[in-house]
């Protein structure tokens, strides 16, 4: 019984990360879309990521803790940035075909 009981635990833990995951991705998204800016939450999480491997002091803070002591534009760069690379990608492949 007891392990039921941790397995349970554990997936409710799971789905709580998960939960707070898709909220800040959420918020990501609502802070590009009031600059006019509509991207994917895939898109959230992948700027996200880069700005943690950027300042790794703050790879483990939440988006809404270290969103008071950053600026939207350096997201909004990482993004831009972003689409250049993916950009390129594209034009290469196209070159090869």
């Amino acid at each position: 019984m007891g392990f039921v009981k941790t397995q349970i635990y554990f997936r409710e833990m799971m789905n709580a990360i998960v939960f707070l995951q898709d909220e800040e991705k959420r918020a990501i998204q609502k802070d590009f879309r009031e600059q006019g800016l509509f991207i994917s939450l895939m898109e959230a999480e992948a700027i996200w990521y880069t700005y943690g491997l950027n300042h790794s002091d703050s790879i483990w803070k939440s988006y809404k803790e270290e969103k008071q002591n950053m600026d939207i534009k350096e997201l909004m760069d990482i993004y831009v940035e972003m689409s250049e690379v993916e950009k390129d990608r594209k034009e290469k492949f196209r070159k090869t075909i």
